[in-house]
């Protein structure tokens, strides 16, 4: 058995039954194989459960620890892991969530906020802008009427969010050190991104969010704007370029 297929089966003991402990692990004075794999589970779980209080704050805040350890529990006897790293064992959580909750209003808002914590922690390892020359506001007004023709895109490291709940809100509020209480429904738009290696979270409109959804490179500037104005796509264009929003022009 090479050195991966140890530490494979190693991984299969502490997260299963540990039926094959005395296969991998020997006896000490005191314990045996399945109590020495016991100890190991218990730790590896609580760093497990660790990931997920830190991956998703607004969570632990809205619905307590315990409520979110017994979610993260639940979901982990569906989803176990299956590298060695767990940085990213709730890559899935919030579609879990969104797959097994219940009929009630307040589900969406667990969901959502689910989804924009984990689309936050994403944005911290994908690809960025970092490095890379990017288009400023004036480069946007040099174009000129040719404006309506260019073809710009979004950066690599930029989520967009159509909410029913608050929840960009509630969790800026939570960032900021206050103690938001669950919100009423509403209806928002936001945007996450990363810039310099910082993630932002901004409310935007509807007209914006309309429009930068629809950068994607192949449609120009006319083609995204809709009913919207030129003089609009212009000043919308020249602030996302400013807060580094934009890969190119």
């Amino acid at each position: 058995m090479n050195l991966f297929d140890i530490q494979s089966s190693l991984l299969e003991a502490i997260t299963g039954d540990g039926a094959n402990a005395a296969d991998l692990i020997r006896p000490s004075e005191k314990l045996t194989p399945e109590q020495r794999i016991a100890i190991y589970r218990k730790a590896y779980f609580a760093r497990l459960l660790g990931v997920f209080r830190e991956t998703f704050p607004g969570l632990r805040h809205a619905l307590g620890e315990p409520l979110l350890d017994q979610f993260a529990l639940q979901y982990l006897q569906s989803h176990p892991p299956r590298t060695y790293s767990i940085d990213r064992v709730a890559d899935h959580f919030a579609a879990w969530l969104s797959s097994t909750r219940p009929r009630e209003p307040w589900a969406d808002f667990v969901v959502q906020l689910a989804t924009l914590e984990l689309a936050l922690s994403e944005l911290g390892d994908c690809a960025g802008l970092e490095g890379k020359p990017i288009p400023s506001a004036r480069d946007v007004d040099a174009l000129g009427p040719s404006l309506l023709q260019a073809r710009p895109t979004r950066s690599p490291a930029l989520r967009l969010f159509a909410e029913s709940w608050p929840v960009s809100d509630y969790l800026q509020s939570l960032h900021q050190g206050e103690n938001p209480s669950p919100p009423e429904p509403a209806s928002g738009y936001a945007v996450a991104a990363r810039v310099d290696y910082r993630v932002t979270l901004h409310r935007i409109d509807a007209i914006e969010y309309a429009l930068l959804t629809s950068l994607d490179g192949n449609r120009t500037v006319d083609e995204a704007r809709g009913e919207t104005p030129p003089s609009k796509a212009r000043d919308c264009l020249c602030r996302w370029a400013n807060r580094g929003w934009l890969a190119s022009i």
